[in-house]
């Protein structure tokens, strides 16, 4: 209600149309479930809130977009039917892949289940896939629909009690859709690792703060991907003022060009921009979620890359 309030202020109390503040009904308490069921609760919110939207985005609060917001409706409308997400093969050294504390969370409060661990290898040998991939993604409509169907509600049921479920469930949801006949791509947000000291990170499993007096280290790969991004993160505004200052000034002049009388087809004439997605895609084809499984969800004949 507060931050309703706030966002509101500017516009004495009435929120643009387009702009919908809702309460977490769940603690949102990164690794553990509460933070991931908040995710399904708005997306079931948005689904019945309006039929127009095609891609639903979730977005890191330390993102910050590096295009205007007419070039990534462009952008997205060339690509009906790609989805933009991490959608990685299981790696079974992965620290995720022995992390098998079962744990329970009530509100905010978060503990182990005594004695107990998650059924993971019980959940491979019933035909289902796991997989990896970050929670920052944009999807397709049709996808969104498909996260939430009540059919699933077994599988997350299940997952409630894995830890690290938010980096785990999306992309191993995709995975195991029967006959699934979009495309996934990749992602949208960039972020960088490369730096593993404290004072360059939020945490330690937090990505480099894009600070500008680390400018001449992750600059050039940024730009290199610039064509293909919505977002970055994470931004440090203080110390980004450099970086804040461009970025401000080129989503400016794509605002003014898409404005122009000038522009009448995308990329314009000498730009690289791609019209269509070439790299990260995976085809497949969608149908209806599979059966209820017994304990865990099994994946039905017909499906696979």
């Amino acid at each position: 209600a507060a931050l309703g309030e706030r966002l509101g202020e500017p516009t004495k109390g009435l929120l643009p149309s387009n702009v919908v503040v809702a309460n977490m009904p769940h603690a949102g308490r990164v690794y553990y479930w509460g933070h991931t069921a908040n995710v399904f609760t708005a997306m079931h919110e948005m689904l019945r809130l309006s039929k127009d939207w095609q891609w639903v985005i979730h977005l890191h609060d330390g993102a910050y977009p590096v295009h205007a917001p007419e070039y990534m409706r462009q952008y997205l409308s060339e690509r009906r039917g790609v989805n933009f997400m991490e959608v990685d093969p299981w790696d079974a050294k992965h620290w995720q892949a022995s992390r098998l504390t079962m744990v329970h969370s009530c509100e905010a409060w978060v503990g182990r289940v005594s004695g107990q661990t998650f059924p993971q290898a019980e959940v491979t040998s019933n035909g289902f896939r796991w997989a990896q991939g970050g929670e920052w993604w944009a999807i397709t409509r049709e996808l969104a629909t498909y996260f939430v169907d009540d059919r699933l509600r077994p599988f997350l049921n299940l997952m409630q009690y894995r830890i690290n479920v938010e980096e785990i469930i999306w992309a191993s949801m995709v995975l195991n859709i029967p006959g699934f006949a979009q495309l996934v791509a990749n992602k949208l947000t960039w972020e960088t690792f490369w730096c593993k000291k404290e004072n360059c990170r939020d945490t330690r499993h937090s990505p480099t703060n894009l600070e500008d007096t680390l400018l001449d280290l992750y600059y050039p790969e940024f730009r290199s991907k610039l064509q293909d991004l919505f977002f970055v993160r994470t931004i440090t505004p203080q110390r980004s003022e450099h970086l804040l200052a461009w970025l401000d000034a080129r989503i400016l002049w794509e605002r003014n060009f898409f404005e122009s009388p000038n522009f009448t087809v995308f990329p314009p004439s000498g730009f690289s921009y791609p019209r269509s997605p070439s790299s990260g895609l995976r085809r497949k084809r969608i149908r209806q979620p599979p059966p209820h499984p017994k304990g865990a969800p099994r994946r039905a004949e017909g499906g696979g890359e």
